[in-house]
Formats: structure tokens, C-alpha cells, sequence
């Protein structure tokens, strides 16, 4: 992994704030952004949040991320899709919440489901990290 200053990775994100008009998701970074992924940031910051923080950026609020927000948009999405969704289907739309914010709050993809009541097997790739 390529090794970012802490100076470095807020001027980035500083940059995209004022390029955008609005602070950077975790679905902004990474990839082609050029933008680190989430390791660089975890790296150096301890996370991505403390480092949108640290640059002086107001990240979205954590209560936006409440339970009953998060099954609401996971129902949401499996109206969308006309299934039960997949890790892939939620990284395809960007008004959705993260893989990551569900890990974190219900342990993993699969419980995230159960816990919003859709806990059938999701047809099609779920991808390595969704258990």
C-alpha cells in the first residue's frame, strides 16, 4: 500500500469539498477517484470520519445512520433491485448507505437482511466480504 501523509490525504479530501460542493462519502474514494481508499485513511486517521474531521469537513451525522433509517434504505433497495439485494447492488447507487455502515452496525451483510426482514438468499454475487 502506498503511504499518504496525513497533510497529504486532507488536501484531497479539501479539494473534493470545494471541487463538489459537499464533503466526500466513503463512496467517493477509492477506485479511479483519486482519492486513497478507506485503508489510507484508517492508516493514518484511524478512520475515514476522523479524517473528513480532521480536514475541517462536516462528514453526514452518525444518527442518519440509525437502525430503522438503514432497514428502511435496505428495503428501499430491494424494491429496486425486485429482490433480495446483494453487497453489489448497494455499491451500484450512490444515495445508499455503505456495506461498511451496516457491518459495523449489525455484524455483518447477512444480518443486516435478517434484521430488515429480508432474509431469503440473495440471488447473483454477494461478494468476498459480505459475510
Amino acid at each position: 500500500m502506498y503511504y499518504y501523509s496525513r497533510d497529504a490525504l486532507i488536501i484531497m479530501l479539501q479539494e473534493f469539498a470545494a471541487e463538489n460542493g459537499r464533503c466526500p462519502t466513503s463512496k467517493d474514494i477509492g477506485g479511479n477517484s483519486g482519492i486513497p481508499g478507506e485503508k489510507a485513511f484508517k492508516a493514518v486517521f484511524g478512520g475515514f470520519h476522523d479524517a473528513l474531521v480532521a480536514a475541517g469537513l462536516r462528514p453526514r451525522k452518525r444518527e442518519d445512520s440509525s437502525n430503522a433509517y438503514l432497514v428502511q434504505m435496505l428495503r428501499i433497495l430491494a424494491k429496486r433491485v425486485g429482490r433480495v439485494p446483494t453487497t453489489s447492488d448497494l455499491q451500484k447507487y450512490r444515495d445508499m448507505p455503505t456495506w461498511g455502515t451496516y457491518n459495523e452496525r449489525f455484524g455483518s451483510w447477512k444480518e443486516a437482511l435478517r434484521y430488515a426482514g429480508l432474509d431469503g438468499e440473495p440471488s447473483g454475487d454477494e461478494g468476498a466480504s459480505a459475510t
